[in-house]
């Protein structure tokens, strides 16, 4: 076994028995030099610390190594890569929250953090069309200006922020409360698969670990901890993504939010923020301007840049290797668990710009289903949308 491995042997242990998200990783760390020193000492020794619950030392002797040994091979089955504390790879802004993740485990290239404008977007699942082109268009327009889109690869709000990134050729973190090579949202399977070619899918949970509810709370602390600052695009009073604003507070970032209808159910959390001090922003310019003096953005006027629409309407691609292309027509082969209603209008479209009337008309679909289609589709970048309600491949 190789030092590196040995390493993340170790550490991938110290985060099992001691729980995801744990902040006595640090109270180990102060008092050992490795998990492995940790690790070799006596069960005494660690009771004398005076931190630990009896489940956490029972977990101690009888969590095996070989447990972790095995999620180290399934690893390198898969090509995913194991980032520990302890390695250069590791996000110094990450590391400095309360209670940073002992491993990251990477499908794709994770760039340097810690020397980029990383900005989150997230808000509800349950978006709105105008919800899903906002985070669209902010996400496509900071990616244009150099910076990276981080989000957790929900529904709604986060795929759309991916998506954006993704047609305007820039870099995005999926950042998931489920291990990477679990079949989180079967739908997103091939928006994920770009991201890893674009950016990286990353998460603390070994590779096939499902998607626990209690997973996604303890998920939203790496993605506001990777970030400079934090976008909320649509959020109700209840909304998972108030959780990842407060979180940011805490450590120390920005928040911004975009103001919504004060009668809409999916904004009162979002207006809530802007009420307690969060800066509201109607651009991605509004963002960007906060960090002009800082080095983690380009020298180019980027500012002029995103004055123009936040991004050309780029037909997404299922491989990196036709970036250049990318205003070329898509592949006729929809994804297979599209919904019928999709299918249908697909087979309407054409390049030229349609009016949704037009579509009812031609499809006999009822206009209460052929929106919820046109999202699927638009989602997975399979049409465009177009002024005065119009749609086209």
């Amino acid at each position: 076994m190789s030092a590196m491995e040995k390493n993340a042997l170790y550490y991938i242990w110290l985060q099992h028995v001691l729980g995801f998200g744990s902040a006595k990783i640090r109270t180990v760390l102060r008092f050992y030099k490795t998990p492995e020193e940790f690790y070799r000492a006596s069960i005494a020794e660690k009771r004398m610390l005076g931190c630990f619950t009896k489940s956490e030392l029972n977990a101690f002797e009888k969590f095996s190594l070989e447990n972790c040994r095995s999620v180290i091979d399934r690893c390198e089955r898969l090509h995913y890569n194991i980032i520990t504390l302890a390695d250069p790879q590791y996000p110094q802004r990450l590391k400095e929250i309360y209670n940073p993740p002992c491993v990251l485990y990477c499908q794709g290239e994770l760039p340097d953090i810690d020397k980029s404008l990383c900005i989150a977007v997230v808000g509800t699942r349950m978006a709105t069309q105008e919800g899903v082109r906002t985070a669209f268009s902010f996400a496509a327009g900071l990616t244009q200006a150099g910076a990276v889109v981080v989000s957790g690869g929900a529904r709604g709000i986060d795929s759309a922020s991916h998506r954006g990134a993704l047609q305007a050729g820039g870099t995005t973190l999926c950042v998931l409360g489920c291990g990477i090579n679990y079949r989180y949202l079967p739908e997103n399977a091939p928006m994920r698969s770009l991201i890893t070619k674009q950016g990286a899918l990353v998460s603390e949970y070994p590779p096939d670990t499902p998607p626990l509810a209690r997973n996604f709370p303890m998920r939203n602390r790496i993605i506001s901890g990777l970030c400079s600052g934090v976008v909320i695009i649509e959020a109700g009073e209840k909304s998972g993504s108030l959780i990842t604003a407060d979180l940011a507070l805490e450590q120390g970032r920005d928040v911004f939010a975009v103001p919504g209808s004060i009668t809409s159910a999916v904004t009162g959390g979002s207006n809530s923020l802007i009420k307690q001090g969060a800066k509201p922003v109607t651009c991605c310019k509004d963002i960007l301007e906060e960090y002009m003096d800082t080095d983690t953005l380009p020298p180019a006027d980027f500012l002029k840049e995103v004055q123009t629409p936040a991004y050309k309407q780029a037909d997404i691609v299922k491989d990196t290797a036709q970036r250049d292309n990318r205003h070329k027509a898509l592949p006729v082969d929809l994804p297979e668990d599209i919904s019928d209603d999709a299918r249908t209008l697909f087979a309407a479209l054409s390049e030229i710009p349609v009016h949704t009337d037009t579509l009812i008309q031609k499809t006999g679909l009822p206009a209460g289903r052929v929106l919820p289609a046109l999202t699927q589709l638009e989602l997975l970048g399979l049409v465009k949308p177009c002024s005065g309600r119009r749609y086209s491949k």
